[in-house]
C-alpha cells in the first residue's frame, strides 16, 4: 500500500471514530436528571441538595421530579435554573399532573411558578411562616433544612 494513501485512510478512520464517539456521548451530557418523590422511592433529600448546589453557584440546569400522592394522584414537576427576560437568575417550576380535588372535569393541574430567591432555612412550624436562615458556610445535611422559595416581592411561595 502506498504510504500517503495509508496515512490518509488511517486519518479518515480516526476522525470518523472521533466524530461518532462525540455524537454518541452528547445525549448523555445534556440529559435531564430525574428524581422521584413517590411512595415507593423518595429522592427528595438528593433533589433538595441538587437544587441548593445549582442555585448557590448560579449554574443553569434542569431536573424532573416525578411524584405521586397517597391519594393516587401523580405527575411531574420540571425545575429549571435559568435567567428571565431581564437577565435575573430564577428557578422556573412547571407542575403537571392529576388532581382529584380540581374543580375542572379534566382533573389536571398545569401550573407555572417562578422563584427569584431561595434560602436554606430550618424547617418552620407552618409552611406560611418564614424559617430561621442558615449561613451559607454552615454545612448541613438536607434532612436538617428546607429550601424557602420566594417570588420577586419576597413573598414565600412554598418550602421544598
Amino acid at each position: 500500500m502506498n504510504p500517503p494513501i495509508f496515512l490518509i485512510a488511517v486519518l479518515t478512520v480516526a476522525s470518523f471514530l472521533s466524530v461518532a464517539q462525540t455524537a454518541s456521548a452528547s445525549p448523555r451530557q445534556t440529559r435531564q436528571l430525574v428524581f422521584y418523590g413517590t411512595n415507593e422511592r423518595s429522592d427528595i433529600l438528593k433533589f433538595r441538595q441538587w437544587v441548593w448546589d445549582k442555585w448557590s453557584h448560579r449554574v443553569a440546569s434542569s431536573a424532573v421530579l416525578k411524584w405521586n400522592t397517597i391519594e393516587g394522584d401523580s405527575g411531574t414537576s420540571d425545575y429549571s435554573i435559568c435567567k428571565d427576560k431581564e437577565g435575573v437568575c430564577c428557578l422556573a417550576i412547571h407542575l403537571q399532573g392529576s388532581d382529584r380535588l380540581a374543580v375542572d372535569k379534566n382533573y389536571w393541574r398545569d401550573e407555572w411558578t417562578v422563584a427569584y430567591s431561595i434560602e436554606r432555612v430550618e424547617r418552620p412550624y407552618l409552611d406560611e411562616l418564614p424559617g430561621k436562615p442558615i449561613s451559607r458556610s454552615r454545612q448541613l445535611s438536607p434532612r436538617r433544612y428546607v429550601l424557602e422559595l420566594k417570588d420577586k416581592s419576597g413573598k414565600i411561595l412554598y418550602h421544598l
